[in-house]
C-alpha cells in the first residue's frame, strides 16, 4: 500500500489521483514483477496504514479518510472529521467488504493483522463515541487506543477500548502462532490494559500489551 497524489504508476500503468490523496493496493511476484495495481478512495483525503495477507491469500487493509470513500463495495460516509476504515480483497485485488468506524473527531486504523483461522484485528486511535459493532466506546479528552477482532466476513467478534487524559494510539498490531493478539504503540498518560494501571514517566511513553 502506498498514499499517492496526482499521477503515479506502479508498473501496471497510469493511476490518477480522484481527491488530494488516494491510496495504491499493489501486489508483486517474489521477483518484484507487477502482477497489478489499484488506486483506490474519494474525492478527498485517503490514506492507507496497514495491510495482512491471510493464508488464503485474501488482503486486508485499514486507514482513514475525510468526506467519504469508496473502496470497490460502494459509498462510505464520513460521520464528521476523519473516519477509519476497514477492507478485505480477495487475492487479485478485488473487493470483497469493507466497512467504516468513527465519529466526528480523527479516528484512524493504524495497522491490521489476519491470524491462523481467518480472523482480523486491528487497531489505532479515536475520538469522540465510537462503535466497532459491540458497545459504544467514549473517548478522554484525547485520543484512546482501540482494539478489535473481526472474523473473515467483516463480522464483529470483540472491541476493546483504552485509554485516559493525553494521547494514547495503538500503531502496531501482530498475532502469534497461538493466535494472541500483541500491540504497541505510546500513551501520554497512566493507562490500563487490564493488568493493572502502568504509571506514565512523563511526555509520551511506549507500551507493548499481549492479549489471549
Amino acid at each position: 500500500i502506498a498514499t499517492c497524489a496526482g499521477t503515479v504508476d506502479f508498473g501496471g500503468g497510469a493511476l490518477v489521483a480522484s481527491g488530494s490523496t488516494d491510496f495504491v493496493l499493489a501486489k508483486y511476484s517474489p521477483a518484484g514483477a507487477h502482477i497489478w495495481s489499484k488506486r483506490l478512495g474519494g474525492a478527498s483525503v485517503d490514506e492507507a496504514f496497514g495491510v495482512d495477507v491471510d493464508a488464503a491469500g485474501s488482503i486486508f487493509v485499514c486507514g482513514s479518510y475525510l468526506g467519504s470513500t469508496d473502496l470497490g463495495g460502494g459509498l462510505l460516509p464520513s460521520a464528521g472529521g476523519r473516519d477509519m476504515f476497514l477492507a478485505k480483497f480477495d487475492t487479485n485485488g478485488n473487493h470483497t467488504w469493507s466497512k467504516r468506524f468513527g465519529s466526528t473527531g480523527y479516528d484512524q486504523g493504524l495497522s491490521i493483522a489476519g491470524d491462523g483461522l481467518g480472523n482480523v484485528l486491528a487497531t489505532g486511535s479515536y475520538e469522540g463515541a465510537v462503535s466497532f459493532g459491540g458497545s459504544m466506546f467514549m473517548a478522554a479528552s484525547g485520543p484512546n487506543v482501540f482494539l478489535a477482532k473481526f472474523d473473515g466476513n467483516g463480522t464483529h467478534v470483540w472491541s476493546q477500548s483504552y485509554g485516559a487524559n493525553g494521547f494514547d494510539i495503538g500503531y502496531a498490531v501482530a498475532v502469534d502462532g497461538s493466535n494472541s493478539p500483541v500491540v504497541t504503540g505510546y500513551c501520554e498518560s497512566d493507562i490500563d490494559f487490564g493488568g493493572g494501571n502502568l504509571v506514565s514517566n512523563g511526555a509520551y511513553d511506549v507500551f507493548l500489551a499481549k492479549f489471549d
